[in-house]
């Protein structure tokens, strides 16, 4: 059969059944542009749905989020959750409100916080707000009246859940106006209609095409419904099959002519070109015989030259393709990574040097072992499903395994970790994985004894009660410790500045003089220049409270491995405390030694008074007895009759002398206080201030007991002198019409004297007098036994002195 008669028969063959599909292909494209109509339609119920379940989960993730909300577990703080509630309900564009467990309304953004709350929700809303404190599950509400915005709305319930259970909802409601904005931009064929219903078949929103009166409905036509997920709600496709039909009737029989006139064209026209194609294909078959010229096709030649050029071209590329596959394979044997390419069915093809290093296998043993052979035996079935899937996804290149522990395995059964990114490639439709990973065992180390440094840095940091701070080379905070935030008077790390600026605004440190200390000589900056000190005294000023203070700092300068400073750090302790002690002290030192002086002038005065007292008095007295006693005996010879004179002057100088030697021993030591204790020599020395003074005094005991003894020597001297002390000031200096003394006992071994004047008081100048040891002395001597002193006194309020003291325990071991 010749070609020509064989292209004949086949324009033949091919023609006839188009001929006969002509037809069916008018009506197969009836049927697909029905089907793409549908389709659309369903397309477009699905988008519907979707954008009413984003507008939902917009909604639900918001109250969800205003739910969960610590505001709303105490009632005095609604008033910020109030406030919050209003920024949701101002982006949503409907109010919110919250109902509790018994349906009652708590808060509504229709009306201030402290306004009179709108009535009860509507029975629609209750349904829901019951069912989601039933269900502890968000809830949809179907349609009702809103009686706060008067407008047909559908409501979002969704629980506030507080141990387990729904505690109340909020309340969110969707107009119908914001629903029908979801369906405004639909674009709709004629015919066709959109309707948004709820779960009791109410009309949501609802729309028709551009020109239609209304939607579309009747049992001739297509309804597509599609329902929302995070509601009952469903959206309905109406499509009229009536106006859809008629538009595409004419369509039909158009396509229909049009396949009858090109079959009639192509059978035609196949003969003509078949004749002059079986003349140009001969020129092929046989290339050293050209056709005609008038017969000749420009193609042929064209597919002639191609062909030639083409057999060229296929030895040129085959030899760069061989030298391109060399210089691949000389990239990937030097790569310090290790490359390892699998085919689809996870079996290694190749892998490069460094593979064969990482893994402790030759190379030759790597080709054609699994891919899944270098992980341990526990993560091959899941590693194996994951490039699978990968591969199935068809997705671009990507770090391998679902954490950051990604773990090989070695020819001698040693497991490291690794990372690595896996690519997929089609080459001449075979799936290639291509895997680049590293060693990551020396880093992982290396980033663990970093962390271990750092908790170990922390910790010292944290255990320390000195201020510690560590600057970089540029002067910022790197790391600071607790006790450092609060020697600069915050309330810890969390309260520290977040900034250098910020600090500078708070905190000030100030020179010798109190003016502000110069960025130069800060420590920090000392420390960077390569200084370093110790024990460094730097006076600090909160800017905001005022408040002073003085720190002991000790700094020095960081050095890294080349002797390059790169930060420095600063220890420090407030001695702020310990200099108003040592202050305190050298006053208390100054003081005690101005009272010991003071007791010394008057130990010698007492001295020189007692002994002119001695000699004076009682020597004079005992000399004049003897020289009574020898004019007894001179007499005795002479005249008897003068005897008793002089026997009577002598008894009155003897009982002058017994006298004035009572005197001095008493102001020595009262021998009433040792014979008849604490109380009866109170008594005595008050009756002899009343007599001496003309001043009326009044002395009680509170609590004491019956005994004699009650108050031991120790405390019995200390609060005796006290009262001496006291009595003498309100003679010398209060210039008092009475006074109280009270003695009383505060517990075992603990007493209280009290001595209070109605006299003309006490002026701050009286307590500084520096050469005025009474009260020193007198504070100085309860504090001795443990005890204290007050004295208190205005001017022309009289003066109130008290003390206290503890009597010392008896040691048993010290009795012999």
């Amino acid at each position: 059969m010749t070609l020509r008669r064989y292209l004949t028969l086949l324009i033949w063959l091919c023609v006839l059944p188009l001929a006969l599909l002509a037809a069916g292909l008018a009506v197969g494209h009836l049927k697909d542009v029905q089907d793409e109509a549908q389709n659309e339609a369903r397309r477009l119920s699905r988008s519907l749905a979707t954008a009413v379940d984003q507008l939902l989960q917009a909604r639900l993730s918001a109250l969800r989020g205003l739910a969960q909300s610590p505001l709303a577990d105490d009632p005095a703080r609604w008033s910020e959750l109030h406030r919050e509630a209003r920024g949701f309900s101002e982006g949503f564009g409907s109010h919110i409100g919250m109902i509790d467990a018994q349906l009652r309304p708590r808060l509504h953004t229709s009306v201030p916080y402290d306004s009179v709350l709108p009535p009860s929700p509507p029975l629609a809303v209750e349904r829901a707000a019951r069912a989601a404190l039933d269900t502890a599950q968000p809830v949809v509400s179907d349609l009702y009246r809103g009686t706060v915005s008067g407008q047909d709305s559908a409501a979002i319930v969704v629980p506030g859940m507080r141990d387990g259970r729904a505690a109340f909802v909020f309340v969110n409601p969707v107009t119908l106006g914001q629903l029908e904005r979801l369906i405004d931009p639909l674009a709709l064929q004629p015919g066709w209609g959109v309707t948004l219903a709820d779960g009791a078949g109410n009309v949501l929103a609802q729309r028709a095409a551009a020109g239609d009166a209304a939607v579309p409905a009747g049992p001739g036509n297509w309804r597509f419904v599609e329902l929302a997920t995070l509601a009952p709600w469903s959206v309905v496709v109406e499509v009229s099959q009536t106006a859809f039909l008629s538009r595409l009737t004419p369509v039909a029989v158009w396509m229909l002519a049009a396949f009858l006139g090109a079959t009639v064209l192509a059978v035609v026209g196949g003969q003509l070109a078949g004749r002059r194609l079986a003349r140009a294909v001969r020129s092929l078959v046989d290339p050293g015989v050209a056709p005609v010229a008038a017969d000749q096709i420009e193609e042929i030649g064209q597919a002639r030259a191609l062909l030639d050029d083409s057999r060229t071209r296929l030895e040129q590329a085959a030899h760069e393709l061989a030298m391109r596959e060399a210089q691949l394979r000389g990239i990937v044997d030097s790569a310090s990574e290790a490359i390892i390419t699998a085919d689809e069915s996870q079996t290694i093809v190749m892998a490069n040097a460094a593979a064969a290093r990482t893994f402790g296998r030759p190379a030759q043993a790597l080709v054609g072992a699994a891919l899944d052979s270098l992980l341990p035996e526990h993560l091959r079935d899941r590693h194996r499903a994951d490039v699978a899937a990968f591969g199935a996804s068809k997705g671009g290149p990507r770090a391998m395994g679902r954490d950051a522990n990604v773990v090989g395995l070695r020819a001698d059964g040693v497991q490291f970790p690794v990372e690595a990114a896996i690519s997929q490639a089609l080459v001449d439709g075979r799936r290639l994985y291509t895997v680049i990973l590293r060693d990551v065992t020396a880093r992982r180390a290396a980033e663990a004894a970093l962390q271990a440094s750092k908790a170990e840095l922390e910790a010292a940091l944290s255990s320390m009660s000195e201020a510690v701070l560590i600057v970089d080379q540029r002067n910022e905070v790197i790391r600071f410790n607790e006790a450092f935030a609060r020697f600069h008077r915050f309330e810890g790390r969390a309260a520290f500045p977040a900034t250098r600026a910020e600090f500078d605004r708070l905190v000030q440190l100030l020179a010798a003089d109190g003016s502000p200390l110069p960025r130069a000589q800060w420590l920090s900056e000392r420390a960077l220049r390569g200084e370093a000190g110790t024990n460094v005294e730097v006076s600090l000023r909160r800017i905001d409270s005022g408040e002073q203070w003085t720190g002991s700092f000790s700094f020095a300068p960081i050095h890294d491995g080349h002797d390059a400073i790169v930060g420095a750090v600063l220890v420090g302790r407030d001695i702020s405390e310990l200099k108003r002690m040592h202050s305190e002290l050298a006053a208390s030192h100054a003081s005690l030694q101005r009272l010991i002086d003071a007791q010394n002038r008057i130990e010698d005065a007492q001295r020189r008074r007692i002994a002119l007292e001695l000699h004076d008095g009682l020597q004079q007295t005992l000399a004049a007895i003897k020289m009574n006693v020898s004019a007894i005996d001179a007499e005795l010879t002479r005249d008897a009759a003068r005897i008793a004179p002089l026997t009577a002057l002598v008894d009155e100088l003897a009982t002058s002398a017994i006298v004035s030697l009572r005197r001095i021993v008493n102001d020595l030591r009262p021998l009433l206080l040792e014979d008849l204790g604490l109380v009866a020599a109170l008594e005595v020395l008050c009756k002899q201030f009343e007599q001496r003074s003309g001043v009326a005094v009044q002395m009680r005991t509170e609590g004491l007991p019956s005994d004699d003894d009650a108050v031991p020597p120790d405390p019995a001297d200390c609060l005796y002198r006290v009262a001496q002390e006291a009595l003498n000031n309100v003679a010398k200096h209060a210039g008092a019409q009475r006074v109280q003394v009270v003695l009383s006992a505060q517990g075992p071994g603990c007493f209280r004297l009290s001595i209070r004047d109605d006299g003309r008081g006490l002026s701050d100048g009286d307590r500084r007098k520096p050469h005025s040891f009474g009260l020193r002395g007198m504070a100085e001597r309860a504090r001795s036994l443990g005890g204290w002193l007050h004295v208190q006194g205005h001017p022309g309020g009289g003066t109130w002195v008290e003390v206290e003291v503890q009597a010392r325990p008896v040691d048993v071991h010290a009795v012999p």
